[in-house]
């Protein structure tokens, strides 16, 4: 019990220094943007509990999106990303999207473990926020990114995990120069 109070305390901790104070570079961020985004609501996908169901129904890949409401990066991507019309439709279209606040309450049910959103989030390896888990349709983690990334980069990377370049030993840097054959579904 001491060393799972431990972790949890050492998680938090990570995490409020990962995204502490972050006003100046949440603007850059901002400003960075490149006016490609169509701003629109925010897509907030399926709880885990629907998500995990609807994937296991469809066999679609899952995007775990690990936040926290203090988190300015969080923010950002809320802003940048997850409002934009063509991530929406994307995600929708393609994959199980599911956003999990980690200060939470709601109970999470994973491979007989029953979780909360904190702990769900230290199984899975996320250490700071924003963190975006993408798992195959059997559950498997593919890749874990943390920390904010731009529209293009995030869109990029959902084409590249839906052409499942990643099983044919593409690197998503090749790909995303679009030096693979598996580049030629890429955006």
């Amino acid at each position: 019990m001491k060393r799972l109070i431990i972790m949890v305390l050492v998680f938090i901790i990570t995490g409020f220094i990962s995204c502490k104070d972050r006003s100046a570079d949440e603007n850059r961020v901002m400003a960075e943007d490149n006016g490609k985004s169509t701003q629109g609501t925010l897509y907030r996908g399926h709880t885990f509990s629907k998500g995990l169901a609807l994937a296991k129904e469809t066999g679609k890949p899952m995007v775990l999106y690990f936040y926290t409401t203090w988190c300015g990066y969080c923010r950002a991507m809320d802003k940048m990303v997850f409002s934009d019309s063509e991530v929406a439709e994307e995600l929708r279209e393609k994959f199980v999207y599911v956003r999990i606040d980690t200060e939470s309450s709601e109970e999470i049910r994973f491979k007989n473990h029953n979780l909360r959103p904190m702990e769900f989030g230290m199984m899975m390896g996320v250490q700071g926020f924003p963190t975006t888990v993408y798992l195959d349709k059997d559950l498997a983690v593919i890749t874990k990114i943390p920390g904010f990334m731009n529209r293009d980069v995030f869109l990029n990377l959902l084409s590249y995990i839906s052409a499942k370049c990643y099983t044919k030993n593409v690197s998503f840097d090749n790909y995303d120069r679009k030096n693979s054959p598996c580049s030629s579904g890429g955006k």
